[in-house]
């Protein structure tokens, strides 16, 4: 984590460099000269406050996690009914870049390159994955609760699943280097899972 004192307008500006960085050109082109470039700041400072490109990365997923955070909880508070609230998931997932997000390609990425190896980043990430995964359970019993959906599992179990299919879709877009119709393929995932076939058209 960077040193105290820094501003926040200055972190801000260097966390979105780092992501603009891994999603356009990879991990072995972030370097502090790349990150001092892209946002503007000088090489001196950021290496005054995070020392190195781990700190750097690992600030810049403890950040992409908060803003997560309280996106999900945007999600529950605006939407009452189950259905929107799964749609908006569903719509934050597909395009997390329109909801102030790093998208699919800083996520593979970082853990393709230095989550298994890295303890305290492998942490950050599994944080990222249960907050997905308890709201995900949570719209699904309120929609048990609201007589929307119809779950043939613990709704637990089918979050976890949701999660798995999330990454995979992402994974897949980072490997063709295109979307993969990710709305849609969670939509079917929820109309097999939760019985609700009209969540396919809400979510297209």
């Amino acid at each position: 984590m960077p040193k105290l004192g820094m501003e926040t307008i200055r972190r801000r500006q260097i966390i979105d460099a780092v992501v603009a960085i891994i999603e356009s050109r990879g991990w072995n082109d972030l370097t502090f000269q790349q990150v001092s470039r892209v946002s503007g700041i000088s090489t001196g400072v950021v290496v005054h406050y995070f020392g190195n490109k781990r700190e750097v990365v690992l600030d810049a997923v403890a950040e992409a996690g908060n803003r997560l955070d309280r996106t999900l909880k945007d999600v529950r508070k605006a939407n009452a009914r189950a259905e929107i609230q799964l749609s908006r998931l569903n719509d934050l997932l597909s395009t997390p870049a329109q909801h102030d997000l790093p998208g699919p390609r800083f996520w593979i990425t970082v853990l393709a390159n230095s989550a298994f190896d890295d303890a305290e980043l492998r942490a950050e990430m599994a944080r990222m994955l249960d907050r997905l995964a308890e709201t995900a359970a949570e719209t699904f019993r309120l929609g048990v609760s609201q007589g929307v959906f119809r779950l043939a599992r613990p709704p637990e179990q089918i979050a976890e699943d949701y999660i798995t299919v999330v990454l995979g879709l992402w994974s897949a877009e980072v490997a063709r280097g295109k979307s993969a119709g990710r709305s849609l393929a969670l939509a079917r995932f929820g109309a097999t899972e939760l019985g609700t076939p009209n969540l396919q058209e809400l979510s297209a």
